[in-house]
């Protein structure tokens, strides 16, 4: 946990954002600090995903009949099932996505897991049209040389944000993040490419510690080798999961510190 003086806790706490963009330690002390006010919400929602696959490897690897169900596949029915069960998977993956950004606004009323998903489905659809919005723009712009791409890509960032905490959809959204990052273009860019580094670090961390606990086990593989397979398993899945359940919650609750930052400086 980050120790904060009385001054910063309260800063966080009710918001206290400066009239220029936070410094790298602010938005990383800040951002951590609400990542761990509500974790466990975080953590139920981004866990919603893996029960419907476990229903799905139940069904088609230990359900006694599951030869059935790789039977059915090979007739129409069978494939309109596959068909709804992926866009049910498509889904699940933006409801879920939007449940994370509606409970990182939640973060000091430390909102529910239920209240989360119940507010973000009012959102899903119009969630899916910004991403496919600024998916289709940036990759226009990547056509031109990459650049255009990136800038893009930057200046359209915050438009989820300004869906959820503004309640504007569409292509207004894009408008208004345009406009939110519109003159500190550079500052953004820059603190979001320091995050995205050390984001990107915390899977070699991650993959090293385990290599690490792998070695000290190795004896293990000598004297009892199915115990040594099943503990390498769930190491490799821990620190898998480690990644997931801690980096898109904090990307997510960074990206909403600049989004309310920029908000303070454009509302001066």
């Amino acid at each position: 946990m980050v120790d904060f003086s009385l001054k910063e806790e309260n800063e966080v706490k009710e918001e206290i954002f400066p009239e220029t963009l936070l410094d790298f330690g602010d938005l990383f002390k800040r951002s951590w600090k609400i990542y761990w006010s509500n974790w466990s919400t975080y953590l139920g929602i981004l866990l919603c995903p893996s029960f419907f696959v476990l229903i799905l490897i139940f069904l088609f690897v230990f359900y006694p009949g599951a030869d059935f169900f790789f039977d059915l596949f090979s007739t129409w029915l069978g494939i309109s099932i596959l068909i709804l069960t992926a866009l049910g998977w498509i889904f699940l993956s933006l409801w879920v996505e939007t449940a994370i950004i509606c409970a990182v606004f939640g973060w000091k009323e430390k909102i529910s897991i239920t209240k989360s998903f119940g507010k973000a489905l009012r959102y899903v659809f119009d969630y899916f049209l910004i991403i496919f919005l600024t998916l289709l723009i940036v990759g226009i712009g990547f056509i031109f040389f990459i650049l255009p791409g990136i800038i893009f890509g930057i200046y359209l960032s915050l438009a989820p944000l300004v869906l959820i905490g503004e309640n504007i959809r569409g292509f207004s959204a894009l408008k208004r993040s345009w406009n939110l990052v519109s003159g500190h273009w550079g500052g953004v860019f820059v603190r979001f490419l320091v995050l995205i580094l050390c984001l990107i670090f915390l899977p070699i961390f991650l993959s090293i510690l385990s290599l690490l606990f792998k070695i000290i086990l190795f004896p293990l593989k000598f004297f009892y080798p199915p115990a040594y397979t099943v503990l390498g398993i769930v190491l490799d899945v821990i620190s898998n999961y480690l990644i997931i359940f801690f980096t898109i919650p904090y990307y997510r609750i960074y990206s909403y510190l600049i989004f309310k930052n920029l908000k303070r400086i454009k509302e001066k």
